[in-house]
């Protein structure tokens, strides 16, 4: 979870992720004793592991990055915080390497690379993307329903590929797939490798591999 984008919050609560305590404490900051604002801000993180994952929003900084902590001097900067950055390639219907396990469409509509930041569940580790539970764009605006890859495309071992359902603001459906993990995703509308979707229950993550996607090791 995050800050919320819009409406109330609270600056104090450590064990509430939507305040601004308990969302640096999932990104990675120790203010379980904090009790003023120059505290929290001291304790924020302005990235993960890299700059490339900058946790403030910048929808939440009047559309500039937050790269110094002496940007920060206001409680809505924290709107949306931690929002982890990713470059992935989306697509709006199709999972194979014509659409967004190649990112190769000449529709830009349908298929594109582009920036994207991603709220999860508990901050932290490789699998950040794989633990995604919303996810918006620079603007602040939430992203486009359909597939969506991380993972560079010449290491087909570590990509990810996800379908994010914009109407129901999830990524997937908690069920039993029978497939082995608890995760899953009921996408309709397309089809999967020949598998009709509006019928077969997906496993949450697949990653592509010759010309097609498989089941990502869980």
């Amino acid at each position: 979870m995050s800050v919320p984008a819009s409406g109330n919050f609270s600056m104090f609560g450590n064990s509430d992720n939507t305040t601004i305590q308990g969302a640096i404490t999932q990104g990675g900051g120790s203010v379980a004793s904090a009790d003023d604002f120059n505290e929290l801000i001291a304790a924020s993180t302005t990235s993960f592991s890299s700059p490339n994952n900058l946790l403030f929003h910048p929808a939440s900084n009047g559309g500039t990055d937050v790269t110094n902590i002496n940007q920060i001097n206001n409680a809505l900067q924290y709107r949306l915080y931690p929002a982890y950055f990713f470059e992935l390639c989306y697509h709006r219907t199709d999972s194979s390497n014509d659409g967004v396990c190649g990112c190769n469409s000449s529709n830009s509509s349908d298929s594109l690379s582009g920036d994207y930041y991603i709220a999860i569940t508990q901050g932290g580790g490789t699998g950040v993307f794989f633990g995604a539970i919303n996810i918006t764009k620079p603007n602040g605006s939430v992203a486009p329903t359909g597939f969506y890859k991380f993972g560079p495309s010449n290491s087909p071992s570590q990509t990810q590929v996800r379908f994010w359902n914009s109407t129901t603001g999830v990524f997937n459906s908690l069920v039993n797939s029978g497939f082995g993990v608890s995760s899953v995703d009921v996408v309709s509308g397309s089809t999967l490798s020949g598998i009709n979707q509006n019928t077969t229950i997906l496993p949450t993550a697949w990653s592509c591999q010759n010309g097609s996607i498989v089941l990502v090791s869980l």
